[in-house]
Formats: C-alpha cells, sequence, structure tokens
C-alpha cells in the first residue's frame, strides 16, 4: 500500500488509505529495550529557545535504556563490526560511553546558551 500524497509542506493530513500498523501485540511494550525507551520520551524540551535541562531521574533513564540495548543481540553484533572497523572502543563500558555521547549529549541550541 502507497502511503497517501502530500501536496504541500503544510498538509499534515495522513492521506493513506490504511493505518501504518494493523495490529500491535501488546506483549511488545513490555519488552526491557521498549519500556526503557518509552522512559525517554519525556525528558526532552521542544522548544529549542529553552535549554536542556537532565535530571537525576533522567539520567538515570539513560542508563537504564543504555545498559538494555546493551544485552541485546543486535548491539553486540554491531558492536563487534564498529571494534574491526576501528569506530569503537573494545571495552563494552568505553563502548557505552561512546553511545552515551553520540545519542545523549547535549548540543547548543538555537538561542540558549
Amino acid at each position: 500500500d502507497r502511503a497517501g500524497q502530500i501536496l504541500t509542506n503544510a498538509d499534515v493530513t495522513d492521506g493513506a488509505g490504511l493505518p501504518l500498523f494493523l495490529f500491535v501485540n501488546e506483549e511488545f511494550f513490555k519488552k526491557k529495550t521498549f519500556s526503557a525507551f518509552i522512559s525517554l520520551l519525556d525528558n526532552y524540551e521542544s522548544d529549542t529557545r529553552q535549554p536542556e535541562i537532565i535530571t537525576p531521574e533522567e539520567e538515570r533513564e539513560i542508563h537504564t535504556f543504555l545498559d538494555a540495548v546493551m544485552e541485546t543481540p543486535v548491539l553486540q553484533i554491531a558492536h563487534r563490526y564498529l571494534v574491526e572497523m576501528g569506530r569503537a572502543k573494545v571495552n563494552e563500558e568505553e563502548f557505552k560511553q561512546q553511545l552515551y555521547d553520540i545519542w545523549f549529549s547535549l548540543y547548543a541550541r538555537k538561542g540558549s546558551s
């Protein structure tokens, strides 16, 4: 099924004929990685004029997520590959720090200091 066509950049109406997902297995939400990811979603300020403030609770959520993804076969394979390519540290804790820096380090936002 093709998605609906967007006529202008301002068009926000979903023109697709069918839903994106026909079925969602609710058990998926109980997976460690998924629940850890969901916890991250309210951690960010969408207004780019406002500075980001990471609370101790949000920092714990980040580390819970990183621990969860580090246990997955997908990330273990990715880690081995990146080590072979010289792009990642061999030590898992150092690799986890690399992921933290790439995924969660804050950067300057427009209009904030």
